[in-house]
Order: C-alpha cells, then sequence, then structure tokens
C-alpha cells in the first residue's frame, strides 16, 4: 500500500562511461541523471571527454550533475580553514584551464573566468568578516565547473544551460 503513494521509483542502471541513474516516473518516460565528479572535470583535456560523453549519451530531459573541477573544493575549504592565505591558487588554476580549453578553438565566455575571480574575491573578502557559510562557499564550486561546462557544450553547438542548485532549493 506504501508503493502506491510513491510518486517515482528509482532504477540503477550500469554504465561505464557515466554513473548513471535511471529515473522512472509513474506518468512519463524514462530519464538519466548523469554525475560527473571532480577528477573528471580537472583538465581541459578531460572536460573535453566529458562533453563528447555527454553528446553521445543525454537525451532531451535527462540532467547532468557535475563536481568541482578537480582539487577546487579541497582549495576551497583550505581557504576557509586558513590553510591558504589568499584564493590565488584558485585563481590561477582556472585561468590555466581556461587557456588549455582556449586552445582547442573553442572560446568560453570570458565573463565565466571574471565571475570566477570576483566570486573569489568575495569569499576573501566573507572570510576575513567571519561571517560566512562555509557550505556556501563550497557550493562555488560546482556552481563554476557547470557554467564552464555548459559554455563549452554551447560552444559545440550543444543546447546546455547551468543551473545552480543553490537557487533552485
Amino acid at each position: 500500500m506504501a508503493d502506491e503513494n510513491k510518486a517515482a521509483s528509482v532504477e540503477r542502471v550500469v554504465d561505464r562511461d557515466t554513473k548513471r541513474i535511471a529515473v522512472s516516473n509513474y506518468k512519463s518516460a524514462k530519464h538519466s541523471v548523469h554525475k560527473f565528479g571532480g577528477t573528471c572535470l580537472a583538465t581541459a583535456e578531460s572536460i573535453s571527454a566529458v562533453s563528447r560523453i555527454i553528446e553521445s549519451k543525454v537525451d532531451a530531459g535527462d540532467l547532468v550533475v557535475v563536481s568541482a573541477n578537480g582539487n577546487v573544493t579541497n582549495w576551497l575549504l583550505a581557504l576557509i580553514e586558513g590553510g591558504i592565505p589568499n584564493g590565488d591558487i584558485v585563481i590561477h588554476y582556472f585561468e590555466k584551464l581556461f587557456a588549455e580549453i582556449n586552445i582547442d578553438g573553442i572560446f568560453l565566455e570570458t565573463s565565466i573566468l571574471e565571475n570566477i575571480k570576483s566570486d573569489i574575491a568575495l569569499i576573501c573578502e566573507t572570510i576575513n568578516k567571519g561571517r560566512y557559510c562555509k557550505d556556501s562557499i563550497l557550493a562555488h564550486g560546482e556552481t563554476w565547473s557547470s557554467l564552464i561546462l555548459s559554455s563549452l557544450l554551447n560552444q559545440r553547438g550543444r543546447k546546455a544551460q547551468a543551473v545552480d542548485s543553490c537557487r533552485c532549493l
């Protein structure tokens, strides 16, 4: 009887290239959630590989969920805990990443990099004031990652939109 009230059921699907979870809704067809971890998004080469997987495996209505690129979460945590003095390591990482992606003949929106730099400056300022939410700071990594990946996909002609999950909750 309790099962009758469930709006959706989750079925695990094994897929080597992506960690896919097919979600069956009783009113609609199957859709998939494709999750890519930070290691999959650490370098320009790996981001390009992820974009090719998305182009070949993701269908309309599917969702792609990304973690922060590479070590970004660790660096943000170190910034919060005082292990690094400023956000320079994060800025240098993203500058290098953008330069490497742009070599491929794909040019990411420069506004993304400028927004990342601005966010890092605000994060440092907020930490210095001592009034911050650790989770809100750490969530920036996923947001930046989704902006980069969606920009790359759009440049390659695949319609994609970055959605900040903090704005959906």
